[in-house]
């Protein structure tokens, strides 16, 4: 695919610990996966500026809830080079 272009949403996996508070240990495994693939379509994270988590669970009988980093954007270089000071 030639051009800039940029994929953004819901990708419903996390790439490390610092995604995701409360609930079950995060798995080292699956980060790497999702990182893997993601560096195998040789795409660039943009980043973001807030919220930290995008997605909350529901609060559990004990009062605790799941908060995770599930929306993210990826870009080509392309795009990357052409708009430097893209945030979301």
């Amino acid at each position: 695919m030639n051009g800039p272009w940029m994929l953004a949403g819901d990708f419903n996996d996390i790439t490390c610990a610092a995604d995701k508070r409360g609930g079950a240990q995060v798995s080292s495994r699956r980060c790497k996966n999702f990182k893997d693939r993601i560096n195998a379509c040789h795409l660039l994270d943009l980043g973001f500026i807030d919220p930290k988590y995008t997605w909350r669970g529901p609060i559990y009988q004990n009062g605790q809830r799941i908060y995770e980093k599930l929306d993210r954007a990826l870009s080509n270089d392309v795009w990357e080079n052409g708009v430097p000071d893209c945030l979301c």
